[in-house]
């Protein structure tokens, strides 16, 4: 599952250091990343935190150790299990609750002084969707054509109605970016802070919310 991971600690990296890039690297300064044997493609390295792309090498249902080697350091093995989804919304307080990274119709960014109007279709920024048709390489940004649309089926909810996903797949141009496109119903309340969740697999993802008009 080509998901974006963030993993906290201490000590794991010396100077911030993001990938300027692309294909992502798999060592930034002298932090790499390995999953089992992969080495996995870095967006940012620093003291407190490492993010990485889960590579689409390793199929779900298999578990391998996490290890992250600084210079000649190494931390202790953590096991980590692929599972075939997992989704997530980005948000824009980046903790994965409240307003999420979503844009209205016209490419703007959702709020509550920018509301979506109902009928109007959101693009919703997420992770974690799996595996996509065609597959991209790891550390590489998804393509525009042909897009990658994401395998298993998906559905949001908006306001307690549920509505099928038009598009769900990987953001072209982008690394581990996943984008569902859907239709804001007709029927929906409106408010600044409508509750929004994804289901995919039967696996809900966090609740965020969206501004309708």
């Amino acid at each position: 599952m080509p998901a974006l991971i963030s993993i906290f600690g201490q000590n794991l990296g010396r100077a911030p250091t993001a990938a300027s890039q692309l294909p992502l690297p798999r060592r930034l300064g002298d932090v790499s990343v390995k999953l089992g044997e992969i080495e996995l493609p870095l967006l940012f390295v620093g003291p407190g935190q490492v993010s990485a792309q889960v590579p689409v090498e390793l199929p779900p249902g298999a578990t391998a150790s996490l290890v992250i080697q600084t210079g000649n350091l190494f931390t202790t093995p953590d096991q980590v299990t692929i599972v075939p989804v997992q989704p997530a919304i980005f948000t824009m307080n980046q903790q994965g609750t409240g307003q999420g990274a979503i844009l209205n119709q016209d490419a703007s960014l959702n709020s509550a002084t920018n509301p979506a109007a109902r009928g109007s279709v959101i693009q919703i920024f997420a992770t974690g969707l799996g595996a996509t048709n065609p597959l991209v390489p790891s550390g590489t940004p998804a393509p525009s054509s042909p897009l990658a649309r994401v395998i298993n089926e998906l559905t949001a909810t908006v306001g307690g109605l549920s509505v099928p996903a038009q598009f769900a797949g990987l953001a072209p141009g982008y690394v581990g970016l996943y984008r569902v496109d859907v239709v804001i119903p007709p029927a929906a309340g409106p408010g600044s802070a409508v509750e929004l969740t994804l289901l995919q697999n039967d696996v809900p993802s966090n609740t965020v919310t969206v501004a309708i008009e």
